[in-house]
């Protein structure tokens, strides 16, 4: 088996003692904590799986968020500190009752020089990142200390919601000003997404023309985006549709890694735009990325992606709507088209049910079936190699049975029908090993995340091919945010 340069690190194995070790002196990590809300109430629920330990997983502590609309969903944002909580609203009050919170985690990490402490206090909500008739926001993009919440805004209303773009400044929070530092009214409503570049730009979609005049029928997809600075100047604009490298149609998932930007359009379009800012000239290029030319990929387009900045690659959902085909396709930012070897074909009428990576590393990707089996990919020159796999929930037939969240080393499972929790331990991954904990939790699971946590203090495991008396875990400072795209559009 081919042993990648990453693959030594890893979760902490559940049946090993937790012994925390640095290079040259003791240090503290997290593994961070579990986050699950509950469709009967309006309760976040967190888990203690800090140190690693997934048997016998037992609640810790509940918050509360304002009341939710029955029968609504509360969506968590990406894995990090702090956790963005997010509430669609009511259809029947045109989602105007939508809302975001900023959760503080509790978490502290403070270093004395030579070794650090991780600490916990109980979680708040942070009082000056509130936001309140946020009509339906779904997508959020974290980049620059920043997180730019998208409200999609309500197409049905008279007159209808316009999409609202709200920016937070993450080292203003819990600060005597507000930490919303930019909002913007974008006419009509669509589903598309804000990216935050720096301090003063923000590229986000546009909606339709047959949008904003409210023509019946019309797609809720953007027409395209823009870059705009904080006054409302357009500082790049991608509207030649004659070229692909200068405009997205039918757009649905976004990467932002740095100073470069990663938008899934249409198979009209024909592939991914990449948009690179220079911060020093202060300029922005765009360019596109082809999709396969191969006649059995027609219509095929990606409709979301996952990706890690400890990872040289992106993968999206590539399929066509209404198949029966599923694919993965990974690409590296400054490739020029997919081709054949990038391309993962999924098991027969098989869609992934979820597909991220591991939050620690970034070294393997997690995908998780409607079977129930979750396969573990490492990626290498744009090829996937599958390292391992293993039933998780059995008897599973279909996406909607479970919810499932990658963690540090970890990933979790849940199933609302049987309320069942599978905590799963990917120590021993490269060798083909997953470890399974089943709990039974006393509500009805629904959206979870991992959050608790920063990247110099996460968790990573020294793995011990010979099983030595325990294995050693040291602080990594090489961490970076894992922002996972929305869900998968088809």
């Amino acid at each position: 088996m081919r042993i990648s340069p990453l693959a030594v690190q890893a979760l902490l194995y559940a049946l090993v003692p937790l012994k925390i070790h640095s290079q040259t002196h003791e240090d503290e990590c997290t593994h961070g904590k579990l986050y699950v809300t509950d469709n009967q109430s309006a309760l976040i629920h967190v888990f203690d799986v800090s140190e690693g330990k997934l048997q016998d997983l037992t609640e810790e502590t509940t918050m509360m968020l304002p009341s939710v609309g029955a029968g609504q969903l509360v969506y968590y944002g990406p894995p990090g500190d702090p956790l963005i909580v997010q509430y669609r609203g009511q259809e029947g009050l045109g989602y105007q009752d939508g809302f975001v919170r900023v959760i503080n985690t509790g978490f502290s990490h403070d270093s004395h020089g030579d070794h650090g402490h991780v600490e916990y206090t109980d979680p708040s909500i942070v009082s000056n990142a509130i936001i309140d008739e946020c009509a339906r926001p779904i997508h959020q993009v974290r980049n620059d200390d920043k997180i730019a919440i998208f409200c999609d805004g309500s197409f049905s209303t008279d007159p209808q919601v316009n999409t609202t773009v709200h920016v937070l400044d993450e080292t203003m929070l819990g600060s005597s000003g507000s930490a919303i530092v930019h909002s913007r009214v974008l006419q009509g409503t669509h589903h598309g997404v804000a990216i935050p570049v720096d301090d003063n730009h923000l590229l986000h979609s546009v909606a339709l023309k047959d949008r904003v005049d409210r023509v019946p029928g019309t797609s809720s997809l953007p027409s395209t985006f823009q870059v705009v600075d904080y006054d409302g100047n357009i500082l790049h604009e991608l509207s030649d549709t004659s070229n692909p490298d200068t405009h997205c149609s039918g757009f649905h998932g976004s990467a932002s890694v740095e100073n470069t930007f990663v938008l899934a359009c249409d198979d009209v379009h024909g592939g991914i735009v990449v948009v690179e800012y220079d911060p020093q000239g202060g300029g922005y290029t765009s360019r596109a990325i082809t999709y396969p030319p191969d006649e059995k990929y027609d219509s095929f387009r990606i409709g979301s992606f996952a990706y890690h900045k400890n990872s040289h690659y992106i993968v999206g959902s590539y399929t066509v709507s209404g198949g029966t085909e599923f694919h993965l396709a990974a690409f590296s930012p400054s490739s020029t088209s997919i081709g054949e070897s990038n391309i993962l074909t999924l098991p027969s009428d098989s869609r992934q049910c979820a597909y991220q990576f591991e939050v620690g590393t970034g070294e393997h990707l997690l995908v998780l079936l409607p079977n129930g089996v979750l396969h573990v990919f490492e990626i290498a020159d744009g090829s996937f190699t599958q390292v391992a796999k293993k039933e998780i929930v059995p008897n599973m037939s279909a996406c909607s049975e479970a919810t499932f969240t990658a963690g540090i080393g970890q990933a979790f499972v849940a199933t609302p029908g049987t309320r069942s929790m599978y905590a799963i331990g990917l120590t021993h991954v490269e060798e083909g090993e997953i470890d399974v904990f089943e709990s039974t939790l006393p509500f009805t699971p629904t959206a979870m995340t991992v959050s608790g946590f920063s990247y110099d203090a996460a968790c990573t495991l020294e793995h011990d091919h010979a099983h030595a008396e325990s294995s050693g875990v040291k602080t990594s400072h090489v961490f970076a945010l894992l922002v996972i795209a929305g869900s998968v559009f088809f």
